[in-house]
């Protein structure tokens, strides 16, 4: 049984990653699958990845139940071939990291594995890095559309609002024409008030 070994920082898996898988699995029985550590990833690429690196590990473990997935050292990069003595190193096909000294790590520990090249999938298309830009345009454009909604709900809802007042207000006056119209009592009212200022104003001229 040969085995195979792997490393990456696995964020997002996409189609380049699957097809690295079914190459690295052409060279040997198993495959031992390195995820890089959070920290790591933020001293190489000067960021951390989206996901958290248990995250990462569990993803693959859930993609294929025959991967052994290992997180790796923080201290020693090549920890994971020291101690599992892969027969086949499998490197990414633009993969740098920690490779300026692999050759004489395995001198040194002895281990005669065979370090592999892969090749690139669709290269222009499926890295992590364009992926992510194109989820963050989708997140972008999802979120102003979403803006757009909300801000047609809330000019609405205001016209809404502003029609049940006017109507209320017509309708108030409406009501208040109408009880003017057919109260009898108003206009006698009226004119008994009439009447009675005359006769204060002649009382008084009299006097």
């Amino acid at each position: 049984m040969t085995t195979a070994m792997l490393f990456g920082t696995f964020d997002i898996i996409h189609p380049g990653h699957i097809n690295l898988f079914k190459q690295a699995k052409k060279h040997a029985d198993d495959l031992i699958i390195i995820v890089a550590r959070d920290k790591t990833v933020k001293r190489i690429k000067g960021f951390f990845p989206s996901l958290p690196e248990i995250d990462r590990k569990r993803n693959l473990e859930h993609f294929d139940t025959s991967f052994k997935v290992i997180l790796g050292d923080l201290d020693d990069p090549y920890l994971a071939i020291r101690e599992f003595k892969p027969e086949v190193i499998c490197l990414g096909y633009d993969q740098k990291e920690f490779t300026d000294r692999l050759e004489h790590v395995l001198k040194e520990e002895g281990i005669k594995a065979k370090v592999i090249r892969l090749e690139p999938y669709k290269d222009k298309i499926y890295k992590s890095y364009l992926l992510k830009q194109k989820l963050k345009k989708k997140e972008f454009d999802i979120s102003k559309r979403l803006e757009s909604e909300m801000n047609k709900l809330k000019d609405e809802a205001k016209k809404d609002r502003k029609k049940q007042e006017i109507e209320a207000i017509v309708e108030n006056q409406d009501g208040n024409e109408e009880k003017e119209a057919t109260d009898p009592a108003d206009p006698i009212r009226i004119s008994a008030v009439r009447s009675k200022n005359i006769i204060d104003k002649e009382k008084t001229r009299r006097s």
